[in-house]
């Protein structure tokens, strides 16, 4: 009766030893995945942190930068509208003085 007891004993260590052998192979294949999903998240925040930049970038230029230009078109614009430096007879607004000159 002994025999068998040591058997089993045997049997039941072997048995962990190969379940700890599973089980460590296991969790290397596990680490493995882990590091690789990491790095993944790591260049798709790296990735969305050069797309924002990218976007946002000529965004504050163009705000920094467009509103004198517009002015200065907006000034031009209305210069033309008014009829320019020439003497303003009729209606400010009017081409016509324009189009007098050029007869």
């Amino acid at each position: 009766m002994s025999e068998d007891i040591n058997k089993i004993e045997i049997n039941e260590d072997e048995n962990v030893k190969l379940l700890l052998k599973k089980n460590l192979e296991l969790n290397q294949e596990i680490l493995k995945s882990v590091l690789f999903i990491k790095r993944q998240i790591i260049w798709q925040q790296v990735l969305w942190y050069i797309k924002f930049l990218i976007i946002m970038i000529p965004i504050i230029l163009g705000i920094i930068y467009l509103p004198p230009l517009i002015n200065d078109l907006l000034k031009q614009y209305q210069g033309i509208l008014s009829g320019g430096a020439i003497n303003n007879q009729s209606n400010p607004g009017s081409i016509v003085p324009l189009i007098n000159k050029i007869k």
